[in-house]
């Protein structure tokens, strides 16, 4: 199920994601025996989950004294790795989930979640709106031993039972991971989500000479590492490529399309947040622009090369470049040059 991410956007973007496995085998039948249940009973198919059908459950406490949770045990866990487990939860008369480990000496994460004012209010968790007053409540933390009987609970209280009290729940989700993906239904056995991704083959009608532009928008997250903001490479060969790039906290505008190096470098320093860029490209000639300004041009001495027909974005020039990606917001490719007053107005 993909997820959408409106950070700083809110027409949304489609998040590309890593490959992930839920080793919660059952992970919506809370009725069965994988989970236990203690204080408490499950009832199936009580209200309308986020996916939009009659399938999230109610739970509810009974009388009895001492903690009112369900469980989920026999998840294996090697030491040294991150875990995170999550749920979807709603509140009823009870406002409040607790997610912990089965046991501080496997895994260690804990954190308590108000689902009437969606907050985190102890431990280190993360919750997210999922509307309709359905909150996405994780943990994270790391393996402190390797062992086949982790588990993941959810607790409502640790005191006497509010008689009849409950809460809602849907989708749980346990995965090696330092932070939640999006949900991976589960019914009997894990399954994995293979790794999000995308292509584009430029065709020769488009992009088979200069002159040629650019136009990216990208949220820069690190600026120690060296990434890319936007490439048109040769997927057959990494040393034939066009890219506007970052490294030593700079801006650069790059032409290799045949193996020398053609490079402008600007003296604008790499800053975090959203920065929108332009890269012109002309048989003799190379501009970038940053924000409104143009803060590089200089000579183009490379001869086109119409072997160069893919896009690459938010990584530097090859797909086995390791660090933190770039997320991009927009790209487009021109077939033209853009004019200074062009270009100055797209990323202003």
């Amino acid at each position: 199920i993909p997820r959408i991410d409106f950070l700083g956007n809110t027409n949304g973007a489609l998040l590309l994601e890593p490959q992930r496995t839920n080793l919660i085998t059952y992970s919506n039948d809370f009725t069965n025996s994988g989970w236990s249940h203690f204080r408490g009973t499950i009832t199936a198919n009580a209200i309308i989950s986020p996916d939009g059908t009659l399938n999230a459950s109610r739970y509810q406490e009974d009388s009895q004294t001492g903690s009112h949770m369900f469980r989920r045990q026999s998840l294996s866990i090697t030491n040294g790795l991150s875990y995170t487990g999550s749920i979807f939860a709603k509140k009823g008369e009870l406002t409040s989930i607790i997610l912990q480990t089965n046991s501080s000496s496997r895994w260690v994460a804990s954190a308590t979640f108000d689902l009437e004012n969606g907050t985190v209010t102890s431990g280190t968790g993360v919750i997210e709106n999922y509307g309709n007053g359905w909150y996405k409540c994780s943990i994270s933390g790391n393996a402190v031993q390797t062992t086949a009987d982790a588990g993941l609970e959810i607790l409502t209280s640790s005191d006497v039972g509010r008689n009849g009290d409950g809460l809602y729940m849907y989708g749980a989700e346990f995965e090696q991971s330092s932070y939640p993906t999006s949900y991976i239904p589960t019914q009997g056995s894990t399954v994995t989500r293979v790794v999000d991704s995308t292509s584009q083959t430029l065709p020769n009608e488009v992009f088979n000479s200069y002159p040629f532009s650019v136009f990216t928008e990208v949220d820069v997250i690190d600026t120690s590492s060296a990434n890319s903001a936007f490439s048109l490479l040769n997927k057959a060969s990494s040393n034939n490529y066009f890219t506007i790039e970052y490294f030593s906290n700079l801006w650069h505008i790059t032409a290799r399309p045949n193996g020398p190096v053609e490079r402008i470098s600007s003296t604008t320093a790499v800053t975090k947040g959203t920065n929108k860029l332009v890269g012109v490209w002309e048989s003799s000639s190379m501009k970038l622009y940053l924000n409104g300004s143009l803060i590089a041009s200089g000579s183009n001495s490379q001869s086109f090369n119409n072997t160069i027909d893919s896009l690459l974005l938010g990584q530097l020039r090859i797909s086995g470049d390791t660090g933190t990606r770039t997320p991009i917001r927009q790209a487009l490719l021109y077939n033209t040059a853009l004019t200074d007053s062009e270009a100055i107005a797209i990323t202003t």
